[in-house]
């Protein structure tokens, strides 16, 4: 009975031992991919696209749901615009909010009450406005302007490889961890295509859970 013991307990160990050094991997892989994607964005001369931020309540009632929808546009160093639509159901009206930047200065506007107003700084422009914007404004531009300021790029932990998954027709890698100061999860489906390699293509989607 002790030999039995013995050698289920090898065999045990041998296996946490396995599995152990696949998740080390998994981890080591998955933060060298989100690396090389800051590394991609850091180089773009110039970046559009267009998406949603959704936010979904815990009770999943439409009651607070919240979707707006998004267009960034830059060219390096220092031409920008960021804007997103903010819907009133209660009064079905949509209004336009902007952050932009030209070579000397930078203004936010708010659809709402026709607020223009100048900006100190574009970073600060973009910190100001990532509550009214629900964290739209403040994903990708500070991967292009301001890496150290990313919360993609240092503010996670815990970061797995999950695997590779199709979303809307692109081969992606699913990264999963987690955000360091709120615990949130956090997925991120990053682009494994032509542009991971070095082309032009749209790097990632990012999705928070709440």
């Amino acid at each position: 009975m002790k030999r039995i013991s013995l050698l289920t307990f090898i065999i045990l160990f041998v296996f946490t031992a396995f599995f152990l050094a696949i998740a080390n991997h998994s981890d080591l892989r998955a933060r060298q991919i989100i690396k090389k994607m800051g590394v991609i964005y850091s180089s773009c001369s110039s970046y559009q696209d267009s998406g949603l931020v959704q936010k979904i309540p815990s009770d999943h009632s439409d009651k607070f749901n919240i979707q707006k929808k998004f267009r960034t546009y830059f060219v390096r160093p220092d031409l920008f615009r960021f804007e997103w639509e903010e819907k009133l159901p209660s009064i079905q009206k949509t209004y336009i909010y902007v952050v932009w930047k030209n070579e000397k200065e930078t203004y936010t506007y708010w659809g709402l009450g026709g607020e223009k107003r100048p900006e100190k700084n574009l970073e600060e422009a973009i910190s100001a406005n990532t509550g009214v914007s629900s964290g739209g404004i403040r994903t990708v531009p500070f991967l292009l302007i301001k890496q150290e300021r990313s919360s993609i790029l240092n503010g996670l932990v815990n970061e797995t490889l999950i695997g590779e998954v199709s979303l809307d027709g692109v081969h992606c890698y699913l990264i999963q961890a987690k955000h360091e100061k709120s615990g949130r999860e956090v997925k991120l489906w990053i682009g494994k295509n032509a542009w991971f390699q070095g082309s032009n293509a749209t790097p990632a989607n990012f999705s928070k859970a709440s």
